[in-house]
C-alpha cells in the first residue's frame, strides 16, 4: 500500500512516499480502515523529528499521521457496535497505539475511533480528533469555562484557536483573540467580541484583565499572559508546563492540557457538532503522492487551515 513514511528521526527532508507499505494485520481490539482523508497536527513534527521518544520508540520504517476519517475494512475481536463499511473518524497515530494514518489503511485500537456523523464532512472528521477536541478538553474539561467568563485565546485564527472560540462563544463567554490582520474577518465572523492584531499591537498594553488565557504559541507570549489574567484567573497552555514563579507573582493557576482522545470525548464534541454551527476551519488539500511537499507548505505556515492529506 501507498504510506507516508520516515526511516529516520529529523525534519521534513525524511518523508517519504512509499508504495510498498505492509498492509497492517488485524488483531483483537482493533479494526482496520480505509483511510479517506488524513490531517497534519503538530504531533506529527513532534514524532518525525524524535521529540516524543522519551514516551516512546519508533520502528522504523514508520509511518506517520493522527487524525484520519475513512471506512471499516476489518474488525478485530472484542470490538462491538461496528461494522464492516461503517464511517468512522479519530486518530490512527502510532503514540496512542495506531499504525499511522498517512497511509491507505490504518490499524486503530478501539478506544481511537467513532462513527462519523452523517452531517460532518471527510475533511472536518480527519481534523476534528486532534485540533478540534485539544479545544474542547481546554475549555470544558480543564477550564470548565461558563457564562460570563472573559476569555482571551492566542492563535484565534488556527485550528486550536478557531474552535476554541466558537466553544467559548458557546458556553455565554466574553472572547478576545490574537491573530493576523487578514485573520480578522474570519474570526469577527466566529463570534470574538475583540480582535487584537499582534504583529501591531501588544496585548499586554490593553489593560484588560482575563479569567482565561488559552495559550497555544508558548515562549514570550505565554510569559507576558500572566499580566492579563485577573487574581485567581488560570492560564492554560497546549506548549508550555506551568511557571510556578509566575503563578506566585501574579497569584494565578497555570495548567499544561494535555489529554487522551477517547470514544466518549469524541463523542460529546459530536453532540456539539450536531446542534450548532460549529466551523472548522480547512485549508489545502495534497494528495498522498505529495507527502513531503504536504509537510513542507504546512509546517512553513504558510496554511490558513488545517492541512488536508487526501488517501483515497
Amino acid at each position: 500500500m501507498k504510506a507516508i513514511q520516515i526511516k529516520s528521526y529529523g525534519g521534513s527532508e525524511v518523508v517519504e512516499v512509499v508504495t510498498n507499505a505492509d498492509v497492517p494485520h488485524i488483531i483483537e481490539g482493533h479494526v482496520l480502515v480505509k483511510v479517506k482523508k488524513a490531517s497534519i497536527n503538530p504531533i506529527d513534527y513532534l514524532i518525525r523529528n524524535g521529540y516524543l521518544q522519551h514516551a516512546f520508540q519508533l520502528q522504523f520504517p514508520a509511518t506517520l499521521g493522527t487524525g484520519f476519517s475513512g471506512t471499516i475494512e476489518k474488525i478485530g475481536m472484542g470490538v462491538e457496535g461496528f461494522n464492516i463499511g461503517d464511517k468512522v473518524f479519530g486518530s490512527g497515530t502510532q503514540y496512542v497505539g495506531g499504525t499511522g494514518s498517512f497511509a491507505e489503511f490504518v490499524l486503530v485500537p478501539s478506544e481511537n475511533f467513532v462513527h462519523q456523523p452523517n452531517n460532518m464532512s471527510d475533511e472536518q472528521a480527519a481534523v476534528i480528533p486532534s485540533s478540534s477536541l485539544t479545544a474542547y478538553i481546554a475549555l470544558y474539561e480543564y477550564a470548565q469555562i461558563k457564562s460570563g467568563d472573559k476569555i482571551l485565546i492566542h492563535g484565534g485564527g488556527g485550528g486550536v484557536g478557531s474552535v476554541a472560540i466558537q466553544l467559548a462563544k458557546f458556553a455565554g463567554a466574553h472572547v478576545a483573540t490574537t491573530v493576523k490582520g487578514i485573520d480578522f474577518p474570519f474570526v469577527k465572523d466566529l463570534g470574538a467580541d475583540e480582535v487584537i492584531d499582534y504583529k501591531e499591537s501588544n496585548f499586554e498594553d490593553r489593560k484588560q484583565h482575563y479569567d482565561l488565557v488559552l495559550d497555544n504559541v508558548g515562549g514570550e507570549t505565554y510569559r507576558k499572559s500572566f499580566q492579563v489574567l485577573k487574581k485567581g484567573g488560570t492560564i492554560l497552555s497546549l506548549v508550555e508546563q506551568p511557571d510556578s514563579e509566575l503563578m506566585k507573582i501574579y497569584n494565578v493557576n497555570a495548567l499544561n492540557v494535555a489529554g487522551m482522545i477517547t470514544p466518549k470525548r469524541l463523542q460529546s464534541f459530536c453532540k456539539i457538532f450536531n446542534s450548532t454551527n460549529l466551523q472548522i476551519k480547512i485549508g489545502k488539500t495534497f494528495s498522498i503522492d505529495q507527502g513531503k511537499e504536504a509537510f513542507k507548505f504546512d509546517e512553513h505556515g504558510h496554511t490558513n487551515g488545517k492541512t488536508i492529506i487526501e488517501i483515497s
